[in-house]
């Protein structure tokens, strides 16, 4: 476990990597999961993981899928699309900041986790606008554990 996480890159906010056949399968099990639910609309950030498998989850749906850049992954700046091995020999720091303190981590004076707290509150703007009962939304994990605590009154820290 150690071992493939320090070998997994920093995606952030690059477009670079793609979705893999096991991600591919995954998806289409969820989707299968989820066959069952009828689904008004699905928002999903444009990023590629994440458009693939919006993409193969809303498969033969009749309502056109939303793509919101305020489902986009933080940018990294510098850590982006570095594996965490390299990230952390490199940027130790700043590296350290982010895995254990992110509410913290800021680049050039911009805290990046807590500029995801706006960034969640205008997806939800974006989303919550939208007529409909069930809301599929497909984005990447800090956005969406911004998106949880955003929903359950929760600042930064967390």
């Amino acid at each position: 476990m150690i071992t493939s996480l320090l070998q997994a890159c920093m995606q952030g906010s690059s477009n670079l990597s793609v979705l893999t056949e096991i991600g591919v399968r995954q998806a289409e099990r969820c989707r299968e999961a989820l066959r069952n639910i009828s689904f008004d609309r699905c928002f999903s950030s444009p990023i590629s993981r994440a458009k693939t498998t919006a993409e193969v989850l809303w498969l033969g749906r009749d309502e056109p899928l939303v793509f919101l850049d305020s489902l986009k992954k933080a940018h990294l700046f510098f850590l982006d699309s570095l594996k965490n091995v390299e990230a952390r020999q490199k940027y130790p720091k700043e590296y350290t900041t982010w895995r254990e303190n992110p509410a913290n981590f800021e680049v050039n004076g911009v805290y990046l986790v807590r500029k995801l707290w706006g960034t969640a509150r205008e997806a939800w703007r974006e989303i919550l606008s939208t007529p409909g009962k069930n809301l599929l939304v497909v984005t990447h994990k800090s956005i969406l554990r911004v998106l949880i605590c955003t929903a359950l009154g929760l600042g930064p820290e967390r």
